[in-house]
C-alpha cells in the first residue's frame, strides 16, 4: 500500500470518527406524559443507549484503524497475515481481518451458537 492510499484511508476514518461523534442520539425521557408515553419515551432511550454502545465500539474500531496506520501494520490481516483487498478496505476500512478469514471466523461462530 502506498502513502497515497495510507492518507485516503486515514482521512475516511477521521471522517466516520467525526461523524460517529456528532451521531448522537437523545436519551432524555418524557416524564410528563402518561403511562404508554413513558413507556415509549423508555423504549427509545433504549434504543438510543444500544446506538451509542455500537457508535463507541465503532468509534474503538476505527481507532485502532488509525493506530495500525501509524505502526504501519494497516491493511493485513490479523490472522493470515496477507494484505486485505482495497475494495474491503474501501468499503470497511477498519477491516481487521482479509475477507477469506472474516468468512471462515463468521461460519465458526455460527457454529458455536
Amino acid at each position: 500500500m502506498d502513502e497515497m492510499d495510507i492518507e485516503k484511508y486515514k482521512i475516511i476514518i477521521n471522517n466516520k470518527i467525526k461523524n460517529l461523534y456528532h451521531n448522537t442520539v437523545d436519551t432524555s425521557v418524557d416524564e410528563d406524559g402518561d403511562e404508554i408515553d413513558l413507556a415509549q419515551s423508555s423504549f427509545l432511550a433504549d434504543m438510543a443507549y444500544a446506538q451509542r454502545d455500537r457508535n463507541n465500539q465503532n468509534i474503538a474500531l476505527l481507532s485502532e484503524a488509525l493506530e495500525k496506520i501509524k505502526s504501519k501494520s494497516y491493511g493485513y490481516c490479523e490472522e493470515c497475515e496477507e494484505e486485505i483487498g482495497r475494495k474491503r478496505l474501501d468499503i470497511f476500512p477498519e477491516a481487521r481481518h482479509c475477507i477469506q478469514c472474516a468468512e471462515i471466523m463468521e461460519k465458526n461462530r455460527k457454529a458455536f451458537r
